[in-house]
């Protein structure tokens, strides 16, 4: 995250780990009364994370394209989500959009029982605010 002089800690909660830590410090920004601009389009930067080709999965019921993430990433995705749903930093509508946008190429690529398996976990998680790093192996 970058250091800013407009948040303390001049980053997001880092226990969110690798995902929706941007949406933590968005929300300390505008907590400080300035306005933040969500960009969906193109990437703005390129970067090596995950899988090096991920998998694009059209979901024409809903008008987006899914990315296949590992049930792994998934998790944090859904956890970390949860969490910031609970404390009010995300709406409801763009909540249940992300865990169904990344759901779909999921259940598609490793099953249905790992898909039920990660979002319960997932959720569990998020409501008891246990953060941090969990063992891949766990899911």
């Amino acid at each position: 995250m970058l250091h800013c002089p407009l948040c303390p800690t001049g980053r997001g909660d880092t226990s969110h780990l690798c995902d929706q830590a941007d949406f933590d410090f968005f929300e300390r920004i505008r907590a400080r009364g300035f306005l933040t601009i969500a960009y969906s389009g193109e990437k703005m930067i390129e970067h090596r994370l995950g899988a090096p080709s991920p998998i694009r999965v059209k979901l024409p019921l809903i008008g987006v394209t899914g990315v296949y993430e590992l049930a792994w990433r998934y998790y944090y995705i859904a956890r970390n989500s949860t969490v910031l749903l609970m404390e009010g930093k995300l709406d409801v509508k763009f909540y249940l959009g992300q865990l169904i946008v990344f759901a779909i190429p999921l259940i598609f690529c490793e099953g249905l029982v790992k898909f039920f398996k990660t979002l319960t976990l997932a959720i569990t998680h998020g409501l008891g605010r246990k953060l941090g790093y969990l063992d891949p192996k766990m899911l």
